[in-house]
């Protein structure tokens, strides 16, 4: 009998250290995380949808629709108030199983991995240029620069807009929020039209020049009487948004305006390379994207840091005009020779001047 209170007693004491730590843990878990953790508010706006639009989010490999007269909302960072901007359109932002609205975790992105590196390139621009972040001048509202900046990354998303060129290939979300005829919600469309046009003019190379190294042009620099030089005019109107290097010491670069100077004082063996990258950009960027271990709860891309695009490169090389050697040697006569006169200027090249001319 004593036996088995012991036991009992023993057997609750255990239970209550178990429980006990098991608390300790949980709590320094969720202590842990609690800093890469956000929740998700709304911030309701007056804008609507022009018209009714059903598309296709590749995640959840689902169709979903916007309706004609739904208001649409922007979404805000609630410890930060940053802009938060959606990556799976359509997906809940409530958790019908637990019934609460999630908290995103940062270290749970699953929809975000597998945009793929072209996707994922072209959103970081569209952010670039786009609500809040912009780096050009964007007319109208807050709210319609960030539902501009929305659109353009779900036509992204979706595979309705080329994620290299820029180029729409499917304008349902276009139509939906303008109307077939592009007449309504003008402030947002206006906003839309710029951003694009800065994206396409950002990935804009110098007109002499390609995006890879290996077939690109070579410009031959020729003597002008003190130095070796070629001058190249970009027709893009893109020179002035590059940084150029070259490796070769002796080889110059000189910009003005819409042309580019290279020279050399000194010959050069064959062909040099020149390489080209836009100014604005940075290979650490700093987009954050958080999820959920629930798929149906969406994924969104935080804009609170001013992150930067990809770099875009270009190249050309450059190479000095054939150069060659002149050799000028002297002639002895022969003791036997009649006409030699016995004076010191018919035995050397005494006072003579040489020149040479190339074609």
């Amino acid at each position: 009998m004593v036996r088995t209170k012991l036991n009992r007693l023993t057997a609750m004491l255990l239970s209550f250290i178990m429980i006990l730590s098991s608390f300790s843990a949980l709590t320094a878990v969720e202590t842990e995380a609690a800093t890469d953790k956000i929740t998700l508010e709304l911030n309701d706006t007056n804008i609507k949808w022009a018209k009714t639009v059903t598309f296709y989010e590749p995640f959840s490999k689902k169709n979903y629709t916007h309706w004609q007269g739904q208001m649409r909302h922007t979404l805000r960072i609630k410890e930060t108030g940053k802009v938060a901007y959606c990556i799976q359109p359509g997906t809940y932002m409530y958790d019908f199983v637990q019934q609460v609205r999630p908290t995103l975790s940062v270290g749970e992105a699953d929809a975000w991995d597998a945009l793929g590196d072209e996707k994922k390139s072209a959103i970081k621009l569209i952010m670039y240029f786009g609500y809040p972040n912009k780096h050009i001048y964007l007319s109208g509202t807050d709210a319609e620069q960030e539902i501009a900046t929305q659109l353009i990354i779900w036509e992204i998303v979706c595979g309705y807009r080329d994620p290299n060129n820029y180029n729409l290939t499917d304008d349902r979300f276009a139509k939906g929020m303008f109307g077939n005829s592009y007449e309504q919600n003008q402030g947002v469309f206006t906003a839309y039209d710029k951003i694009v046009d800065s994206m396409i003019g950002y990935n804009k190379i110098i007109s002499f020049s390609t995006p890879q190294s290996r077939n690109a042009p070579t410009y031959t620099m020729n003597w002008d009487g003190t130095k070796y030089t070629v001058t190249l005019t970009d027709k893009n109107n893109v020179l002035s948004k590059y940084t150029l290097a070259c490796g070769n010491p002796n080889v110059r670069l000189t910009v003005s305006g819409n042309q580019l100077i290279v020279s050399s004082t000194e010959p050069i063996s064959g062909n040099i390379s020149v390489k080209a990258r836009t100014t604005a950009s940075s290979e650490n960027n700093n987009v954050i994207a958080y999820g959920h271990f629930n798929s149906e709860i969406q994924e969104v891309i935080d804009q609170s840091t001013s992150d930067l695009p990809d770099p875009v490169f270009a190249y050309l090389n450059v190479k000095t005009q054939a150069t060659g050697t002149l050799k000028v040697q002297k002639q002895f006569r022969t003791a036997d020779d009649t006409d030699l006169k016995n004076t010191i200027e018919n035995s050397v090249l005494y006072n003579t001047k040489f020149g040479y001319v190339t074609e």
